[in-house]
């Protein structure tokens, strides 16, 4: 099995990357995808970020 490389969030992508997954079927891509949503979903729900989202959030709302 092929060695896997991840990437961090704030890394970019080079374009040669982006080409290959572009080539890559679209099952395939979707598989990837699919696992990145989920990782990012375990993210955004973690309760560091629900915290800091609600921070932010709270608050009367401003009309101008």
């Amino acid at each position: 099995m092929a060695k896997r490389k991840t990437v961090e969030a704030k890394q970019e992508l080079s374009l040669e990357q982006r080409r290959r997954f572009l080539k890559l079927p679209i099952e395939k891509r979707r598989v990837q995808m699919d696992k990145q949503a989920a990782r990012m979903a375990r993210h955004y729900e973690s309760a560091k970020e629900v915290r800091a989202r609600e921070a932010w959030q709270e608050g009367d709302i401003a009309e101008l």
